[in-house]
């Protein structure tokens, strides 16, 4: 017998054969954010728990403390598009940007301990969609200094 994946689905009203696949509902999501030491990236995505700080291209939320979304934050995000995540070590808020575009803090008044002990990037998968990674090693798609000007008047 044939998986069910694979079996031959014949249409009386057609004179072949065809293989039918049902539809699999897969749901992918990539994830960025901030966490600290203590995250445990094996069995959870940024934002997920009270160690780190996520938004979420699946559905542009963002999280923290918990597995459920906060408030929707910006726009969706998947393949073709650049992310990036930042933190502002004087007013202790986060951020993120898509594309090269500010889309505002996202987290503000961040534990003093938590920001003094450190917070690391954190990039959580769950696609098979292959992911690029920068942390510095080529410019950033973000202007992170002309950012540093113009956020006074933010």
């Amino acid at each position: 017998q044939q998986p069910p994946h694979q079996r031959l689905h014949h249409d009386p009203n057609d004179n072949a054969a065809n293989i039918r696949r049902p539809r699999q509902q897969r749901h992918e999501c990539v994830a960025i954010g901030l966490s600290t030491l203590s995250f445990n990236p094996r069995s959870r995505m940024p934002g997920w728990d009270e160690h780190s700080f996520g938004y979420h291209g699946d559905d542009g939320g963002i999280f923290h403390g918990h597995g459920e979304m906060l408030r929707r934050y910006g726009p969706s995000f998947g393949p073709g598009d650049t992310v990036g995540c930042g933190l502002d070590y004087t007013t202790r808020k986060v951020f993120f940007v898509k594309n090269g575009e500010f889309l505002g803090w996202a987290f503000e008044n961040i534990d003093r301990e938590m920001v003094d002990r450190g917070l690391y990037p954190t990039v959580g998968v769950d696609t098979e969609c292959p992911v690029h990674v920068n942390f510095g090693k080529t410019p950033f798609k973000f202007d992170l200094k002309e950012f540093g000007r113009e956020k006074l008047y933010l």
